[in-house]
């Protein structure tokens, strides 16, 4: 998953030579055979039929582009949770500099003590 258009690209040369010649025709369908085990076993739909490298292409294109939705999904659910916290960080720090008690701070931002303690070093 870290790498999709490596993947993609690795996956069409196969393609390419697989149908490059008739002597690769058990080749292609072994191949066709384990990514129908694959993606039987990650999807649990033993419905999925694959009969061809095309097939397999468009199968693989959407898996990839799931892989990226979700990363992407992931990544905003990250950064939010990455800003709240510097937004906790930067409202405890101010209220450090105007002289508020720590357990208050720490009470009104949601951070621990420890967490409060580690700005009173910059102040």
């Amino acid at each position: 998953q870290a790498d999709h258009k490596n993947l993609y690209t690795t996956f069409l040369l196969l393609k390419r030579v697989l149908e490059s010649s008739p002597e690769f025709a058990d080749i292609a369908q072994a191949f066709i055979a384990y990514v129908t085990a694959v993606t039987r076993a990650e999807e649990r739909d033993p419905s999925i039929k694959v009969k061809s490298l095309d097939e397999v292409e468009i199968m693989l294109s959407k898996k990839i582009d799931n892989w990226i939705a979700e990363g992407e999904a992931k990544g905003k659910i990250e950064g939010k949770i990455e800003g709240r916290k510097e937004a906790q960080l930067a409202i405890a720090l101010a209220l450090l500099q105007k002289g508020l008690d720590k357990a208050v701070i720490a009470e009104a931002t949601e951070l621990s003590l420890e967490e409060i303690e580690g700005l009173t070093k910059n102040v």
